[in-house]
């Protein structure tokens, strides 16, 4: 397991050499799942062991949420990035972060606008928002996710729709 190289070259390249790297996780997990305890461990040892193979990385929390409403670990982990606390977040993808684009790129852009910007690393698409050009594909594949996401409800595979 590990990160992109190119992307956390960059992301090394963005802060200060002389400095650690404050790196918090992000998950979302689904109110159906039955193994909470045991999900939150493996993701939280995951990250642990991700952002620990990093020199200049220090592994500041895993924040999960479960459920569709309950967003109370994300409020908690965007006052830390706020309050300097932070540098980086990372999780898993686009659909893990937000429900929907407009909530996704404001969090965004209200961590870039920060006195010290707060970058957050989408794990599977490879992508980091500390740099401008991201933004317009964050753009494209925050809308393709949250289709995605809302598409998994509504699956009921080959079943006819006669017989559902």
């Amino acid at each position: 397991m590990s990160f992109n190289g190119k992307v956390v070259s960059e992301i090394n390249a963005y802060f200060p050499a002389d400095r650690p790297i404050h790196v918090a996780a992000y998950y979302w997990m689904d109110k159906q799942s039955t193994e909470h305890s045991s999900e939150f461990e493996m993701q939280d040892k995951y990250y642990q062991e991700l952002i620990g193979e990093q020199d200049n990385w220090i592994y500041s929390g895993m924040y999960i949420d479960k459920g569709k409403k309950n967003r109370a670990h994300f409020n908690a982990m965007i006052w830390e990035a706020k309050n300097g606390k932070l540098d980086l977040i990372v999780t898993k993808n686009i659909s893990r972060l937000s429900r929907n684009v407009m909530d996704c790129i404001f969090t965004v852009r209200d961590l870039l606008r920060l006195k010290k910007p707060v970058g957050i690393y989408f794990e599977v698409e490879g992508l980091c928002t500390l740099y401008p050009q991201t933004e317009m594909m964050l753009n494209f594949l925050s809308t393709m996710a949250i289709a995605e996401s809302e598409n998994k409800g509504n699956h009921t595979g080959c079943i006819p729709k006669n017989l559902r």
